[in-house]
């Protein structure tokens, strides 16, 4: 009989996290460097707009899963922290049926109203590409988001028991497969059609392998019907989740849509390429706090003091490297562009990865704590800072946008973060929980980021060595600069993870067992934050 797979958090299933995290995060930017080149010359910029326009519809439909999919991984960690897996796989068949309807009722209002969708974000039409073609574009895309948000909440068990590598392998899988198909079919002349294959393809594979790691990791859950008194219940707390996660969102995909009104699909075009560094740097800058919702479900009531200590390691360290890569942005993003597309490129997204990674500073401040508030079921100070970003984002935006044109859109991602930040950091102080990670090892990246860019800024005539050369003293030189700015602890947590980052984490006794109780025990007291 084969061993219980590892779950729960501990060690080994952050590092396991951590690790295939990377892996896949690797692929992704290999992936997305070699696509958009060629997609962008073989169907041109209008074509690539009109694709980037309806993926935003999709991503803004995309809140239709009510932030269902959070709520299971925080009641499947919960569950599992406190030995109950019935109570785990129950949880999981709940959300999965309240998605099966809402999904549904998306792929209707999809459907049925694809032809009002079209005329809204194209109102002048776009060469090259019918009325017809795009509504038939939309609809299809919205049958496949369907089937997503009901997949999606399903297998949020993976990241419930701390088995986000799992995923992590899925999902790598699915880009190279959509990725090889969208090429392959795009030099072929298959247009539009090819990106909507390619992203068909990609997660049909990553859902398929996701349901054989979840028999795995979790056998007999399947599909199930939520009682009318949970749905209640079920609607309460993930309400506020997603109003918590709206400005993730809306944070960018409002300004495409916006920018494809009134400026026409080539700006959203480039918005979406310089936008698209900067969010991949984001995944990074996030990567060591994918396992922190879980970990706060889980440890928050049983082991408080491990959650502080796992929130302190992770907060850090998801700091220091997001101060790197968005430096990084700034500081190289025009020369990059200019010889990753060639010419004619396309104006302004050397400018919008630029601005947007400034943006994207004041959005990462608050991540840890707000991860942490909505694994402890603390909602309600992540849903007041996502209001105000988005309330100030769209409204900045979409007046800036009309006003002045493309920068619009860019000062209004400002904006929105820096209020969404300052009304979330407000609303932990008057409850007295506003307790940050160390900000010292970040700060001092950003100075030597600052000085970079400062010192490169006019110097945009260098080759492709140039460029590396260039970078490669600049990751050296921050290492350098955040090993010497942190704490002795927080260099020996990242020295001591970065030897357990091996393929066997073979840890110290104790600090490698998940925190689930041999027998029910009485609640222990929680700590603040």
């Amino acid at each position: 009989m084969s061993a219980e797979p590892l779950t729960g958090t501990s060690t080994g299933t952050v590092m396991k996290a951590l690790s295939r995290g990377g892996v896949e995060y690797a692929f992704r930017i290999g992936l997305g460097l070699a696509v958009i080149p060629v997609v962008l010359h073989r169907v041109g910029a209008d074509v690539y707009g009109v694709w980037v326009a309806i993926s935003t519809v999709l991503a803004v439909g995309s809140m239709a899963d009510l932030g269902v999919r959070t709520e299971v991984t925080r009641r499947v960690a919960a569950a599992w922290g406190a030995g109950d897996r019935e109570g785990a796989k129950r949880s999981t068949r709940e959300g999965s049926a309240i998605l099966v309807a809402t999904g549904g009722l998306l792929v209707v209002l999809g459907v049925v109203g694809a032809s009002t969708i079209s005329a809204w974000v194209f109102p002048r039409g776009v060469p090259g590409v019918t009325p017809g073609e795009i509504d038939e574009l939309i609809r299809a895309c919205v049958v496949l988001l369907g089937l997503g948000l009901v997949a999606d909440g399903h297998f949020a068990v993976l990241r419930g028991v701390q088995r986000t590598d799992l995923e992590s392998i899925c999902r790598t899988v699915g880009e190279v497969s959509g990725s090889l198909v969208t090429i392959l079919w795009v030099l072929s002349g298959g247009g539009l059609w090819a990106l909507f294959t390619g992203a068909a393809v990609q997660l049909g594979a990553d859902y398929a392998g996701r349901a054989w790691a979840t028999h795995r990791v979790a056998p007999g859950i399947g599909f199930g019907v939520v009682r009318p008194r949970n749905l209640r219940v079920w609607l309460a707390a993930s309400g506020l989740l997603v109003t918590a996660q709206v400005s993730e969102v809306i944070d960018v995909q409002w300004d495409k849509l916006v920018l494809a009104r009134y400026v026409g699909a080539p700006a959203s075009a480039a918005y979406n390429v310089g936008t698209t560094l900067v969010g991949q740097a984001k995944v990074l800058a996030l990567l060591p706090l994918v396992p922190l919702v879980a970990a706060a479900a889980e440890l928050a009531a049983t082991r408080p003091e491990r959650l502080d200590r796992i929130y302190r390691r992770l907060g850090t360290a998801s700091f220091a490297v997001g101060a790197v890569v968005l430096g990084a942005v700034v500081v190289f993003a025009p020369t990059f562009i200019r010889l990753w597309l060639g010419s004619p490129g396309l104006p302004g997204a050397a400018l919008a990865a630029q601005v947007s990674a400034i943006a994207i500073a004041f959005n990462l401040l608050p991540a840890p704590l707000v991860m942490r508030e909505i694994g402890s079921g603390r909602m309600g100070a992540p849903a007041a800072g996502a209001i105000a970003n988005v309330v100030t984002n769209g409204v900045v935006s979409f007046l800036l946008t009309r006003l002045i044109g493309f920068d619009g859109a860019l000062y209004g991602s400002i904006a929105g973060n820096v209020a969404g930040a300052v009304v979330f950091f407000g609303a932990l102080r008057a409850q007295g929980r506003l307790r940050m990670p160390g900000l010292r090892a970040a700060a001092a990246a950003g100075i030597v980021a600052a000085g970079a860019w400062a010192l490169l800024r006019d110097d945009r005539t260098g080759g492709w060595v140039v460029l590396a050369v260039s970078a490669f003293a600049y990751v050296i030189l921050q290492v350098a600069v955040v090993l010497m700015a942190a704490g002795s602890e927080d260099r020996r947590d990242w020295f001591s993870v970065i030897r357990r980052a091996g393929w066997h984490h073979r840890l110290p006794p104790g600090d490698d067992t998940p925190a689930t109780p041999a027998t029910p025990a009485a609640p222990a007291d929680r700590t603040a934050g």
